[in-house]
């Protein structure tokens, strides 16, 4: 797609590198994982918490298409990791899930600093979509 060579010429490669894409992707569930962060950046603008917030986990079941997020203060960073590490261990080996606890002091930095949970990808998904259906 971007006219650069790919390892080997022939079309037999081509067809295998696509191939794997596809196999790559339904085992990761790329699209709904990333459509499901996509969306719940509206949910996100909307929490709003009391407290001065710190840390954010953030729990996306992309089977129940639902977003949980748990606000922790500085104070709370110990609770905050305990928090985390029960959501890993929850989520281990279910690819329907994804967890991620990140630190910020504002909404608008957090957005900053991890712009991959909170950028469009309609862009990257009509792409792959494009390479899923080659095949």
């Amino acid at each position: 797609m971007e006219n650069t060579p790919i390892i080997s010429q022939t079309p037999q490669n081509e067809k295998e590198l696509y191939l794997q894409i596809k196999e790559l992707e339904k085992e990761l569930q790329v699209r709904t994982k990333m459509k499901q962060w996509t969306n719940s950046v509206k949910y996100f603008d909307d929490f709003k918490t009391k407290k001065k917030t710190k840390f954010y986990l953030l729990e996306l079941d992309t089977v129940l298409e639902r977003l949980n997020i748990s606000a922790f203060t500085k104070r709370e960073e110990k609770e905050a990791l305990l928090a985390y590490s029960n959501a890993e261990k929850k989520i281990y080996n279910r690819k329907e899930y994804d967890v991620v606890l990140v630190s910020a002091d504002n909404i608008k930095d957090l957005k900053k600093a991890y712009p991959n949970y909170f950028l469009d990808t309609k862009d990257f998904l009509r792409y792959l979509e494009n390479i899923l259906n080659k095949y």
